[in-house]
């Protein structure tokens, strides 16, 4: 009897031991599921996956990692931060994710993390013979005007620099300021030559200007406007000239109060004009009419002007950089370099949100930032990698800063791949988004009744994006109908499907999300800017969010990188649909106010973009098979720094 038992226990350890073997066996194919599925974009495919490997293994913390990175990508926030928190409880969540998780709630809210500024910190300085203006670049770069060397230097992100512009065969002469024209060069005024110069991209003159009848004496500061016109502060003449983009003599500026004017700034119809001598800030709009002296009291030599932010200018003041906020009329000194600061000249936001600065007397230009941005870490987060062509392996990393805004201008200097522990020793940066210009555009069009005799207009809708089109560009159609379908991805056929609607195409429509999500569904996972054009008449329905939250359409907008605009055909706006356009740095607007439809295109060819494309060879054999490679992505951006993980499957075609 005691035999029987014995073998019976011996029978079901047996049993049990081959059921664990088998657990584990599916958990781990389902768990190469998911990450082949993840790595192809498909984050609903790869979730399932997951669910299912932790059906055959609910401990595994791997699994529970890459699941919460799959919600992340599938807009589910909060489902991500949760399986990150078993990660956490178990005290086995590394550094970076621990970091990640930190920036989501900052920006959800969750942690106080706004505050107005504290210490500013040199990123780096550089020193050059009297900096007088500084001009930040759309690419990241920033062109620095040495007035003693008559040159103009260009830095890079990193304070490397990497260009230097004289004028060509006629050199400057003492220049100034510099600002951008309209066909991709410059605009420099020239001090002691009495000149406005217009320079090509390699810093090559092509024209000169003064005003005939009323020359310029000593152009100095320069400001550009939205509406196609710039500004030149004409020190000998205590004036400011406006020209249009051509150097077309447009008006002057006068006012008794203007002794000396020196910074200028165009924010909408308003001129804000400094004056050095005054200790003033003053006021015009666009035609030159005085307004009203906006700081008489708390400047001492007021010089370079440049927005901030939105309500907020940046004042170069003697030995402070000042800021002034336009809504609240209070002014503070913000930096005095650390208490070095002589006659800082100009200050000026570049495009990563640091602050570049020039100090005329000190002979420095320097990059500063707020010293608690230096803790808080860079986001990071790989989308995608890819192996088709292996052993070449293609990283995708969406690199930004702790508001979640995109940091431009990366190389292959600031990226460090790990790949299964080891350090890959060469590694090239093949594709940077801020400096390609192609897109993949969703066009959804509202198909519910209240929009029925639209017909003609949304085909002029589609007409004008078509003629916005290059042959690079992707184009999709999407119909917002009772339940969402895919009209076409084609270009070639984008028109026609537009034409085909008719009155009967239009019904009593359900919910906006399942077409949101299906439209942005279809632009992932190309490299291009995408953009996703819904056009309604922005009726509002209680079915509209039932599927989809609006929380995580635009998680899942903003986590992917596509933005949302939104063309109204009348003049009310949804509020939920508002919040999706600001999240997702789209854009609202009017068809039958304002620019219309035009402009849609080119404009998010200029939006501002952090991802890259980081290609390496791999290190791993194919004899290995099937089997986990896990890489490591580091950034390191002067004295900021993120980190972010991933892996792969080498495909199984390649391994057969």
């Amino acid at each position: 009897m005691k035999r029987l038992s014995l073998l019976l226990i011996l029978s079901l350890s047996l049993l049990y031991a081959q059921d664990v073997e088998l657990n584990r066996i599916n958990a781990l194919d389902e768990f190469k599921w998911g990450v082949k599925f993840y790595n192809q974009g498909f984050y609903e495919k790869s979730v399932f996956s997951f669910e299912r490997s932790l059906s055959f293994d609910s401990m595994d913390l791997r699994t529970h990692q890459w699941l919460g990175n799959a919600y992340f990508m599938k807009g589910d926030v909060e489902a991500a931060l949760e399986e990150w928190n078993l990660l956490s409880e178990r005290d086995q969540i590394p550094l970076w994710l621990e970091s990640k998780i930190e920036i989501i709630l900052s920006k959800r809210g969750v942690l106080d993390k706004l505050y107005e500024g504290g210490e500013w910190v040199s990123l780096f300085s550089k020193k050059i013979s009297r900096p007088i203006s500084v001009f930040s670049m759309p690419n990241g770069n920033s062109a620095v005007v040495s007035f003693m060397e008559n040159m103009i230097h260009v830095f890079n992100i990193n304070g490397a620099e990497i260009q230097r512009f004289n004028g060509g065969i006629e050199p400057f002469d003492r220049p100034f300021d510099i600002i951008s024209d309209d066909n991709g060069g410059f605009i420099v005024t020239e001090f002691m030559s009495n000149k406005i110069t217009f320079i090509n991209s390699l810093g090559l003159k092509v024209k000169s200007i003064n005003h005939e009848k009323s020359p310029i004496i000593g152009p100095g500061y320069l400001a550009k406007s939205e509406d196609g016109y710039f500004y030149v502060s004409d020190w000998g003449n205590r004036r400011v000239c406006k020209f249009d983009m051509d150097g077309n003599y447009i008006l002057s500026i006068t006012h008794k109060n203007l002794k000396r004017p020196s910074g200028i700034l165009v924010k909408n119809d308003d001129i804000y004009i400094a004056d050095s001598l005054g200790k003033s800030l003053l006021l015009f709009d666009k035609s030159g009419n005085f307004i009203k002296t906006v700081i008489s009291d708390g400047l001492e030599s007021p010089e370079g002007l440049s927005l901030k932010s939105e309500d907020t200018i940046f004042i170069a003041d003697s030995t402070t950089l000042k800021e002034y906020n336009i809504k609240k009329g209070q002014l503070r000194t913000v930096s005095d370099l650390q208490g070095k600061g002589s006659k800082i000249t100009k200050a000026v936001t570049d495009v990563n949100g640091n602050t570049i600065t020039t100090d005329f007397n000190l002979g420095e230009f320097h990059s500063l930032t707020d010293i608690t941005t230096l803790y808080s870490g860079m986001s990071l987060n790989i989308d995608r990698i890819i192996t088709d062509n292996f052993p070449e392996v293609s990283i995708e990393v969406q690199v930004n800063d702790m508001f979640f805004n995109p940091v431009i201008g990366m190389d292959n200097s600031n990226f460090l791949i790990s790949e299964a522990g080891r350090v890959v020793e060469s590694r090239n940066v093949v594709y940077k988004g801020n400096d390609n210009s192609d897109i993949n555009l969703s066009l959804i069009l509202d198909l519910d009744l209240s929009m029925k005799g639209f017909n003609e207009i949304f085909y002029e809708v589609g007409t004008t994006i078509e003629n916005e089109l290059q042959p690079s560009d992707r184009v999709s159609l999407i119909k917002a109908a009772d339940k969402p379908e895919i009209g076409i991805i084609s270009g070639s056929e984008f028109l026609s499907a537009i034409g085909k609607i008719s009155d009967s195409s239009f019904i009593e429509r359900t919910g906006i999300d399942e077409s949101i999500k299906l439209a942005a569904s279809t632009l992932i996972p190309s490299w291009s800017k995408r953009e996703i054009v819904l056009v309604t008449n922005g009726l509002s329905k209680d079915s509209d969010f039932l599927t989809y939250s609006l929380n995580e359409i635009k998680d899942f907008l903003v986590n992917n990188r596509i933005s949302l605009t939104v063309l109204y055909l009348n003049e009310d706006r949804n509020e939920e649909l508002e919040y999706l356009v600001k999240h997702s740095m789209g854009s609202s607007r009017s068809l039958f106010k304002g620019r219309g439809t035009i402009g849609i295109v080119s404009d998010l060819r200029t939006k501002k973009s952090g991802f890259y494309v980081i290609k390496y060879t791999s290190g791993k054999s194919i004899d290995n098979g099937e089997v986990y490679t896990p890489v490591e992505v580091e950034l390191n951006y002067i004295r900021k720094s993120g980190r972010v993980e991933s892996g792969f499957y080498i495909p199984l075609k390649v391994v057969e």
